[in-house]
């Protein structure tokens, strides 16, 4: 990160996070908005903090919009060669997730090789 980044950062952090909106994940030690992590009560009642990340169903990933500027979600299927991309987290406990959306299934597009 250049100074310059840093700098922005600093200004952005200053101007609009409140005090306590930033939390580190009890799992990746990242930091991430209160409002996008999944809080879960552990053993002698200590909450654990999940971020988005950390919280992802088994086969699911992440990926980042740069057109949309924000994240969607992708599980791909072996069995069946096809994957459903959807906007909202895929679990259902997370806050990002939204309950109406399916998500997409669709084939994946196959790369060209060099030469074609």
């Amino acid at each position: 990160m250049s100074q310059t980044e840093k700098w922005v950062v600093d200004k952005a952090l200053a101007t609009w996070i409140e005090v306590g909106d930033l939390v580190v994940c009890d799992s990746c030690e990242r930091y991430c908005m209160r409002t996008n992590i999944h809080a879960r009560i552990g053993s002698m009642r200590k909450e654990i903090l999940i971020c988005p990340e950390c919280d992802l169903p088994e086969l699911w990933s992440i990926k980042y919009s740069k057109s949309r500027g924000r994240p969607f979600y992708v599980y791909f299927d072996f069995k069946r060669n096809e994957r459903c991309v959807r906007w909202s987290h895929p679990n259902p406990e997370n806050p990002l997730h939204v309950k109406q959306e399916r998500g997409e299934w669709e084939a994946p597009a196959r790369k060209r090789r060099q030469g074609d």
